[in-house]
This record gives C-alpha cells, structure tokens and sequence, in this order.
C-alpha cells in the first residue's frame, strides 16, 4: 500500500551532519509545521537537531532525510519504541509545503518501514494532531490504521495509528 518511491528521490539516512545541513533541516521543519520562523528559533531548533543526531543509537533510530537535487525537501524519523522491542514510531515528518503531494511523504514513510522491518518491526506506529485532517488522511492512505485518541501532556489531542507489517 506503500506504493513507489518517486525516482528523482532520494532518501538517505542522516548519521551526523555540518552546520549548514542543520540550519536547512531546522528551517524546513519550522516552515513545514506551518510557522515562520521566530528570532532565534533556528538556532535552538540547529541544536535540538545535533544532540538529537549525537545520542541517537544507529541500531534503534534513524533520521531521515528527502531531498531532491542535493536539496532537502523532507524529514522524518523512526525508533524502537520502549515498551515493545517490536513495535516502531514514525514520527518527525515534515515536508516543505512547496514539496507536498509528490510522494515525499510516502518515501520517508516507505524508508522507515523499511528500516524498522530489517530490524526487526511487528508493528509501526505513528501519530497526529486529531483535528489535522490532511495528516489523518496521509496516514490513512499508507496504510495505517486508526487506533486511540488521547490527551498529550501539553493538553493537544493526539490520534495514534498503528500498522501490521506482514512476515
């Protein structure tokens, strides 16, 4: 249900990166989540993104990253959750508007799942505002199903899904 990754895509897994790749990241992560970009914030976003990256188990979780000619169009990541060693979390994903239905969230969806299978994944797990339609109906059409809504900490309702992967 995945479906094909686009061919002038590609998706490569982000180990550690310079300073001008963190800078691109955090901005494409605040303009995808529907922000303009505050003073400071791409600074603090830059080193969120570094400790992320240096304390980040290669075996467990992988940033990924989309871009299109040497441009960074997209990110996401996926990690062992805690309570199961065989349940997987996509979350992270955000795709710069001017990217959006292309298929660049599918192929970072396509690449986590991948990921998460070779190490191992039952099940995939991902979640989203409950008021964001676009990202419930995404989810939908890679194949996740709905699972339960609950309140975050932060008082956000939150939608969970879940995804079975075959043997």
């Amino acid at each position: 249900m995945l479906g094909p990754m686009p061919s002038e895509i590609s998706i490569n897994s982000l180990m550690m990166a310079d300073e001008q790749t963190l800078r691109d990241i955090a901005i494409l992560e605040i303009v995808a989540w529907d922000r303009t970009p505050r003073p400071g914030e791409v600074k603090v976003r830059k080193q969120l993104l570094e400790r992320e990256l240096e304390q980040s188990d290669p075996d467990t979780k992988r940033v990924l990253v989309a871009k299109k000619s040497e441009v960074i169009i997209g990110i996401g990541r996926v990690e062992r959750t805690s309570d199961d060693p065989g349940a997987w979390m996509v979350f992270g994903l955000a795709v710069h508007p001017d990217y959006r239905r292309q298929g660049i969230g599918r192929a970072l969806v396509h690449a986590s799942v991948g990921f998460a299978r070779s190490r191992g994944a039952r099940t995939v797990r991902s979640e989203t505002h409950a008021d964001n339609r676009a990202s419930i109906a995404f989810h939908e059409s890679v194949g996740f199903a709905h699972g339960r809504c609950f309140t975050a900490p932060d008082g956000d309702e939150i939608l969970a899904f879940s995804m079975v992967l075959a043997d």
